[in-house]
């Protein structure tokens, strides 16, 4: 079975991912992972976590994903979700690897809100290092979840990546 992961933050932003992954999982009978990641604090000049903010955030996430999963598996997808604490890009990148992921759909950025920039620095990091192909998309971007793809462009080059394209 196909496996398409979806990571989320809660924002609007990286919630545009939802449509397409949607109708990518419709379309091929495909399994949807949705991926929240509780960020870890970084950085030496962090303060200690509050333990109780951190209990607060994880599960309002949890309820967030579990929701999130609900309205599609209504749809009729077949919806799972998991939730990671660390350091957002790592996390992305080893469910990818150990959730035998096909897709990852990610917006380019999330609640970062890197609009003046073209990524989000969690996606950058996860493409440089993502084993598997990427579908990313501009959170801006309007989609017609019942219009769905009009046109599908798929860059060629001769090489064999190009030909599994």
């Amino acid at each position: 079975m196909i496996r398409i992961l979806v990571p989320l933050d809660g924002s609007p932003a990286a919630e545009n991912a939802i449509p397409h992954a949607a109708a990518i999982a419709s379309a091929f009978s495909a399994e949807l992972e949705l991926l929240g990641v509780i960020d870890e604090a970084s950085g030496t000049f962090a303060g200690p976590v509050n333990s109780l903010d951190w209990q607060l955030s994880k599960l309002q996430t949890e309820v967030y994903l579990s929701r999130t999963a609900d309205t599609l598996s209504e749809r009729g997808l077949n919806v799972t979700w998991e939730l990671r604490e660390g350091n957002p890009a790592q996390e992305i990148l080893q469910a990818v690897r150990t959730s035998d992921v096909d897709i990852l759909v990610s917006t380019r950025h999330g609640g970062g809100n890197a609009q003046q920039f073209r990524m989000g620095g969690t996606v950058q990091k996860v493409l440089s290092a993502a084993a598997v192909s990427v579908l990313l998309i501009d959170p801006a971007f309007e989609f017609d979840s019942k219009r769905g793809y009009a046109h599908v462009v798929a860059a060629v080059d001769g090489t064999q990546c190009s030909e599994w394209a």
